[in-house]
């Protein structure tokens, strides 16, 4: 089987046409592989020559080749497949930081949670490591789908892991959160306790909560966890970062940003150069609310445009674009929540909004 190699380089789907130069000497050339062009006109090539990280060139061996020059760094790819790099179509990378350093559930291949057995083992072993403080213990990635049970599993059996700590568990969705009984008890979420607008406690027959938690119930457990030093943020979002770029990821979304701390995150790691990909931020409309009530509260003071209900921010390794915004995809998903009409607005630019494929509610 040919092993494939996939590119990180930014851009790589603007191909130059095949054999063409901009002109120059590379700073790298990749040889001798089966670059996929994504060009009707020439749709496979040998060779890739790389400049102040653009493509230079795309080619021959032998075209590629002369644009060598004495520093010029040469990657031997020895049949190996470049491909663009990828663009992803719905994640929420700015959120992977509250994430990033939790407890794995996973199932395979991804980790090695198959039961719920299992998910409590690997919580005890979590449990075991933590502090002995009364932070809440988290762990993430759980997939009811895939569990031998085929289900959720429940506050009893978190109970089961620990009475006295209160620990949650984060379906692989987001969208769904299982706690224990302490827990519970500390968001305030036990009998007679009514559901958060847009969310869900699960109860049992007698009306007693079961633990599991869903879509707006969830951002209880978020708002329960210890703050994160802006230290351990950026080192973690680096780490994120690496970890999309190693699956040819060249450009990622972070869907309904929320948070002043994400564009914060995003501005600083920009400013510094530490950007690896691209990164395009689909603000929330309330996140744009705040901006153009309180523009001081962000980075740079930038106000938002009170006449869209979201805006898209491109954060690239250069400079940033600001535009209009609309979600990944054009039918809404599950959970998610279209744009409403607000005193005010114009039933027109909502009409614009829904006819570019963005989420309002006309």
């Amino acid at each position: 089987m040919m092993s494939s190699l996939v590119s990180a380089l930014a851009g790589l789907a603007l191909f130059a046409p095949a054999g063409s130069s901009t002109g120059g000497t590379a700073d790298t050339v990749y040889l001798h592989g089966a670059v996929i062009t994504v060009d009707d006109a020439q749709p496979k090539a040998q060779a890739v020559a790389v400049k102040d990280g653009k493509i230079l060139a795309v080619g021959s061996d032998a075209q590629v080749g002369a644009l060598q020059g004495p520093a010029t760094r040469v990657v031997d790819l020895a049949g190996r497949t470049m491909v663009p790099g990828f663009v992803d179509g719905h994640s929420h990378i700015g959120d992977m930081v509250l994430g990033w350093n939790l407890t794995d559930l996973s199932p395979p291949p991804v980790g090695t949670v198959r039961d719920i057995a299992g998910l409590q083992a690997a919580m005890r072993g979590a449990l075991a490591r933590a502090a002995s403080d009364d932070s809440l213990l988290l762990g993430s990635g759980y997939d009811d789908s895939l569990l031998v049970e085929r289900r959720h599993p429940t506050g009893a059996e978190l109970d089961a892991v620990s009475a006295s700590r209160s620990l949650c568990v984060f379906h692989v969705s987001g969208h769904l959160a299982v706690c224990n009984s302490a827990a519970m008890t500390r968001l305030g979420f036990v009998k007679g306790a009514p559901n958060p607008p847009g969310g869900v406690i699960a109860r049992d027959g007698a009306g007693e909560p079961t633990g599991l938690l869903e879509e707006q119930a969830v951002f209880a457990v978020f708002g329960a966890m210890t703050p994160m030093t802006p230290e351990v943020a950026a080192g973690s979002f680096d780490e994120i970062q690496t970890y999309y770029a190693s699956l040819g990821y060249t450009t990622a979304q972070d869907g309904q940003t929320a948070s002043p701390a994400t564009l914060d995150l995003l501005q600083k790691f920009q400013a510094a150069k530490r950007l690896k990909i691209d990164i395009a931020v689909y603000p929330k409309w309330t996140l744009a609310e705040k901006m153009v009530a309180r523009p001081t509260d962000f980075p740079d003071g930038r106000p938002a445009r009170p006449d869209h209900l979201a805006r898209l921010a491109a954060f690239r390794r250069g400079e940033p674009r600001l535009d209009h915004g609309r979600q990944e995809g054009r039918s809404r998903g599950a959970g998610s929540r279209p744009a409403e009409h607000r005193p005010g607005e114009d039933q027109g630019h909502r009409r614009d909004h829904h006819d570019q494929g963005r989420q309002a509610d006309l």
